[in-house]
């Protein structure tokens, strides 16, 4: 084995590879006395853990990064598990060709060469948002992306090394303008997820941003028709249009969908203008809305439900009025309700 000397550039390579735990190979020179000019690389690199500091900048570059691609509408699954934050974020802009999944979280990698800007947010088109997320996250990538219909990129991240605001439950309100100051900002409230998602909303009024949990994103986009899929196709046809979204959707919620126990959510600018937006209704975290929304029933007792209506039905009024039912009878979950629904025919 060669020794390396002291002051050698070799020397210095193996030095940063034992301190950094990497091979960095990322010295373009060695000016000796431990100074060394970083490569391009390896200085983006260190510029990217810079740019991502907590959960909500990952979530503005990666809207930034929609409406830059064209979006008129986009989806933000938001969910929680132990020291896990997952994003996934869903849009109707220009899309990504296949090819091009791994290669836009590389450095420099952008499709914006004439368009570099300042926004409220900083410099944007340099080619360092996506890259500066994958470096920070623990997963980052394109779950699905065609050109011209749009994309779903998922990231994850540990929130013991990129954490987030502590609140995430708080829904952001409008500033009482008559008593503001001009320079006060025209929200109130945390600066989490949420409010960072209504202040993007509120600087691009023509661009569409919806924010809920998985379950609560699969349900708008179905309503929305964003695919052929719909409330009425089976439970397995549902979670397999989740999964392909890069969306998590459990059985139960599945049928919670299909029930409208849990629905479509509304833009979050209507969401805070919203008249009958109730304080409560504000407060409860995206991950638990949807489990206090509705009474649970499970698929036993609904398909029990169902076989003792189509008994009732063929014993009463089928034999007294020579009805018929030409599809098994539906059951439905509503607030403070369950509706059975016959369809029949005349014999």
């Amino acid at each position: 084995m060669t020794e390396t000397s002291p002051g050698s550039k070799e020397h210095t390579l193996d030095f940063l590879t034992r301190v950094t735990g990497r091979d960095v190979r990322s010295v373009e020179r060695d000016y000796g006395n431990g100074y060394v000019r970083l490569s391009t690389s390896e200085s983006a690199r260190r510029q990217a853990k810079h740019d991502i500091r907590r959960v909500e900048d990952a979530v503005i570059e990666l809207l930034r990064n929609a409406r830059d691609a064209g979006a008129h509408t986009i989806l933000v699954a938001s969910s929680s598990d132990a020291n896990r934050r997952i994003i996934t974020m869903i849009d109707d802009g220009a899309g990504i060709e296949p090819e091009m999944f791994d290669a836009i979280f590389e450095p420099r990698v952008t499709n914006k060469l004439e368009t570099m800007h300042v926004d409220e947010w900083g410099v944007h088109g340099r080619g360092m948002a996506l890259y500066s997320i994958k470096e920070n996250a623990q997963i980052a990538h394109v779950t699905t992306s065609r050109s011209g219909y749009g994309t779903s990129i998922g990231v994850e991240f540990d929130l013991e090394t990129v954490p987030e605001r502590a609140d995430q439950s708080t829904m952001p309100t409008l500033r009482d303008t008559d008593s503001a100051s001009t320079t006060d900002a025209p929200l109130l409230g945390p600066h989490n997820i949420m409010r960072t998602c209504v202040e993007f909303a509120l600087m691009h009024p023509d661009v569409r941003v919806i924010v809920g949990s998985p379950s609560e994103i699969v349900a708008t986009l179905v309503d929305e028709e964003f695919s052929a899929v719909s409330v009425d196709d089976s439970v397995e046809m549902l979670i397999a249009y989740a999964a392909s979204s890069g969306l998590h959707l459990s059985e139960r919620n599945a049928y919670r969908i299909r029930s409208g126990d849990i629905g479509p959510c509304a833009d979050v600018l209507t969401a805070l203008t919203s008249a009958d937006s109730s304080t409560s209704q504000k407060t409860i975290p995206h991950d638990d809305r949807e489990r206090r929304r509705n009474t649970k029933i499970t698929h036993q007792d609904r398909e029990r439900v169902a076989q003792e209506a189509r008994t009732f039905f063929e014993k009463t009024l089928g034999e007294r009025l020579y009805l018929e039912l030409i599809e098994e009878p539906t059951v439905r979950v509503g607030r403070g309700e369950i509706s059975l629904n016959f369809q029949f025919s005349e014999k």
